[in-house]
């Protein structure tokens, strides 16, 4: 049976790892509201779902202070991809003041996609952390 990758992708707290345990239906993953990253490295978890089986790929944050990290975190992403070439893309986005998306997101999001060239058939975007009274 043919595995799915489905790696997600987006900034230090955009809430990655939460989505992933949503995916997974379980706490696979660390998870928490912080100033600092939580995810230091690719996590990875395979998961059958319903009759098809998954390879979920929690990915480092994308822009972070540090070179190194973000060095780090293209080398993470480049690995992800290796295991599975034609993996579903997940970026999630947080929604800051106002509700807009951030700036930043957009600008990670502009260079992942322009190192990578995503399949535009093959990404999804979450938005994350809407008010809920909105």
């Amino acid at each position: 049976m043919a595995t799915t990758g489905i790696i997600i992708l987006g900034n230090s707290g955009a809430g990655k790892s939460f989505l992933a345990n949503v995916i997974l239906g379980e706490e696979a993953f660390k998870h928490e509201t912080r100033m600092n990253a939580c995810t230091l490295t690719t996590e990875y978890r395979a998961a059958r779902i319903g009759d098809k089986q998954y390879a979920v790929y929690n990915i480092p944050g994308l822009i972070e202070a540090d070179q190194d990290r973000i060095n780090l975190n293209i080398r993470e992403i480049d690995a992800a991809f290796i295991g599975h070439p034609t993996a579903v893309i997940v970026f999630v986005l947080g929604v800051g003041n106002g509700g807009r998306i951030g700036n930043e997101d957009i600008v990670a999001f502009n260079a992942i996609n322009k190192a990578y060239r995503f399949d535009e058939k093959s990404i999804i975007f979450v938005i994350n952390q809407l008010d809920k009274d909105k």
